[in-house]
């Protein structure tokens, strides 16, 4: 063979070769499927929660201001729109005065040596002297758990500062079969036009610790001798409203040609709820309903400052001592009334309000939480 035609032979076979490495080594730079280089793009697998899955658990805002949003305070809805021009400035709660002692109870064994048990204070003024007839009790029967024999006496005052008992306390009395949990329980006082003063009360009726209650009258000239002119209302008379056990006279009075009592039952289911009588004497009630519907709550003695289509009530409810409600209202339809204002003064146990127009001057008088002395506060408007 011919020299020349090796050579050829082996540079033929060398460049096949070479063809054959560059193929390899291109083949070499292609990734590999399903192998992943730097800079491929990883899936998420399919049972990874998505963005939007996320979202769903999140609450949204909307959510969130409603769960977040507090209920307004009942105490909020008692303000009303301002009173109707020339209307009666009735006090705001800063404008009572820390009070001070009026008189405190009696020595042990005296009928008022228990100051509660019930909710006799009613606060009136006659001609230059202040009247306050309050609740007393000598003692405690454990057999009952309760004060007994209950009755109501009454402290005056020519200036509001300096009170001085009557020596006739107790002024008015009840104790029909001699129970232990018979008395006094309540009062309701009014200065008549005539002069005399009217004093409702709730006489408790019954048997060793059980009893029942119904409003009676007492009428005096002098504020301190009175004569019990009977029954008004019977708590078990089923036309009254509210009958059925206990019924307790809190507040009166008369406009035109009708007379108003305010009472409240217990025992019942409208007890604790504020009603009143209406009459055409102080010794007849025809009539009787519940205030706005038998909703009005109450447990103690209601003030009325009488000032004709703009009248004012103030009523102690169902809640913490020192609670106090008050009212606008026709003194013609005593049934309707406007909420106006509630507040609290610490320390004021059912209180008994009036108002001397002549000189805007507020006295209240109420037992500390305690029940161990009767104060008197004072409070002026515009």
């Amino acid at each position: 063979m011919h020299p020349g035609g090796l050579y050829n032979d082996d540079m033929n076979r060398l460049n096949l070769a070479l063809l054959v490495l560059l193929a390899l080594l291109a083949h070499a730079c292609i990734p590999y499927p399903g192998i992943p280089t730097s800079s491929s793009t990883i899936e998420t697998p399919s049972d990874t929660p998505s963005p939007a899955l996320t979202e769903t658990f999140t609450p949204t805002a909307a959510f969130t201001s409603t769960a977040t949003e507090a209920p307004t305070p009942t105490f909020t809805h008692t303000s009303t729109p301002s009173p109707i021009p020339g209307a009666i400035a009735i006090p705001a709660r800063n404008d009572w005065d820390a009070g001070s002692i009026a008189f405190s109870h009696g020595a042990e064994g005296e009928w008022d040596y228990y100051l509660w048990g019930g909710f006799a204070n009613s606060l009136i003024k006659k001609s230059d002297t202040y009247y306050l007839y309050y609740q007393g009790s000598p003692s405690y029967d454990n057999g009952c758990e309760s004060v007994s024999s209950r009755a109501i006496g009454v402290a005056t005052s020519t200036d509001g500062i300096h009170w001085v008992k009557s020596a006739n306390n107790p002024v008015i009395s009840w104790f029909s079969q001699g129970s232990i949990e018979e008395g006094a329980a309540s009062s309701a006082a009014w200065l008549g036009v005539d002069g005399k003063i009217y004093v409702y009360y709730g006489a408790n009726t019954g048997s060793g610790c059980t009893v029942n209650a119904s409003a009676r009258l007492a009428v005096s000239e002098d504020g301190e001798n009175f004569q019990d002119v009977g029954e008004v209302l019977a708590g078990r008379d089923p036309n009254v409203w509210g009958s059925g056990d206990e019924i307790f006279p809190v507040g009166a009075y008369s406009y035109g040609n009708q007379w108003y009592l305010y009472y409240i039952p217990n025992g019942v289911a409208l007890s604790r709820k504020l009603g009143v009588g209406t009459g055409s004497s102080p010794t007849t009630y025809t009539q009787t309903a519940g205030l706005n519907d038998s909703t009005i709550p109450a447990w103690g003695p209601v003030s009325i400052i009488l000032a004709g289509s703009d009248s004012v009530l103030f009523t102690n409810p169902n809640g913490p001592d020192g609670l106090i409600n008050i009212y606008r209202f026709d003194a013609g339809n005593p049934s309707l009334v406007n909420v106006h204002d509630s507040y609290t003064l610490l320390g004021c146990t059912q209180p008994s309000v009036i108002y001397e127009s002549s000189t805007r001057h507020w006295m209240m008088s109420c037992r500390d939480q305690n029940a161990e002395n009767y104060y008197i506060r004072n409070a002026y408007t515009p």
